[in-house]
């Protein structure tokens, strides 16, 4: 059986060809239909995740050397290698990486083995911060799914730059015991006696609702309306408190979008960052425009032509040979 990786690629090639491509003269009808579609991307994606044999057993970290002022401290979701979040424009586009494979027991069905998964990362970017000589004021959090729990644990402990979070959670057992994607750990979790509030009041300390007063003022969360992976109703909470707590937090709700359409589109709009805005936004206004106009002339003439009891040739745009 292929890896997560490499099938996951597959689903996002399915998805940038068939989603991302569509006929913009459409817009409409074409969300119309696929708006009921969009969890069954994240159902394909979590059995390929549950059957992949591809497991992270213990922490992988790896460095990555970019142009740039801030060394970016970035653990990706559960699962999910470099090489695929590279490929998928995941990881910030200017300075250092710090790159961290999340293990699976970070997610773990019994508390313990998220607390201890949860401490080899902790124990480990400790041993960097000091080895590498990382400041405070030149570091900054990116997390990804289920490593949205250590960014914003650090990124609370360490007074850091920025932090970037993409499908977080207020609470981890929460989201385990309501989630789709965590059926299978959850089940394994109800055998061994736990309830979600049980697991919560276990993890309290690393719980990301927990780890929110410290936070920089340089915030962006971004949530889906329709995940199978992370609740909508945690991501929902946890934007709440952070507004409380930081007014200036950038929130960014993907309201047509799943888990992994919401991890795609947020790929593709990093991999813009480079680019003028200015011309971007430019471009997106005239493309906005003409269509409006152009809609806006074939509706009046439409009426003018119903009131005169007319039949008008439509203007041809060929030249006159």
């Amino acid at each position: 059986m292929r890896g997560t990786s490499d099938t996951l690629n597959t689903l996002c090639e399915i998805i940038k060809n068939s989603f991302f491509s569509f006929n913009k003269n459409s817009i409409g009808a074409n969300l119309f239909f696929l708006k009921p579609m969009l969890g069954i991307v994240d159902i394909l994606a979590i059995t390929l995740k549950n059957n992949s044999e591809r497991v992270n057993d213990s922490l992988k970290r790896i460095f990555v050397e970019q142009d740039g002022d801030l060394t970016w401290i970035c653990f990706l979701p559960w699962r999910t290698d470099l090489k695929t979040a590279q490929r998928y424009n995941l990881l910030p586009k200017e300075g250092n990486l710090i790159v961290y494979e999340v293990p699976d027991n970070l997610l773990g069905a019994i508390p313990q083995l998220t607390l201890d998964a949860f401490d080899s990362i902790k124990q480990d970017f400790e041993a960097v911060f000091i080895e590498c000589e990382l400041s405070n004021k030149n570091i900054a959090f990116w997390g990804l799914s289920a490593g949205t729990l250590p960014a914003f644990y650090f990124a609370n402990k360490c007074a850091c730059k920025k932090l970037v979070a993409v499908c977080p959670t207020a609470r981890l057992g929460e989201g385990i015991f309501s989630a789709f994607a965590a059926r299978n750990i959850r089940k394994k979790s109800i055998e061994n006696g736990y309830t979600a509030e049980l697991y919560d009041g276990l993890i309290n300390d690393i719980n990301i609702e927990n780890n929110l007063p410290n936070l920089p003022d340089d915030v962006t969360i971004h949530i889906a309306r329709f995940d199978k992976f992370v609740p909508f109703s945690g991501g929902k909470k946890l934007v709440l408190r952070i507004k409380d707590i930081k007014r200036g937090a950038v929130i960014k709700k993907h309201n047509i979008f799943g888990h992994i359409l919401t991890l795609y589109s947020f790929g593709r709009e990093n991999k813009k960052i480079n680019l003028p805005q200015l011309n971007l936004t430019i471009r997106k206004k005239n493309f906005l425009l003409h269509h409006i106009t152009r809609h806006i002339w074939f509706k009046n003439f439409a009426l003018y032509n119903k009131s005169r009891k007319a039949k008008f040739p439509l203007p041809n745009c060929a030249d006159d040979n």
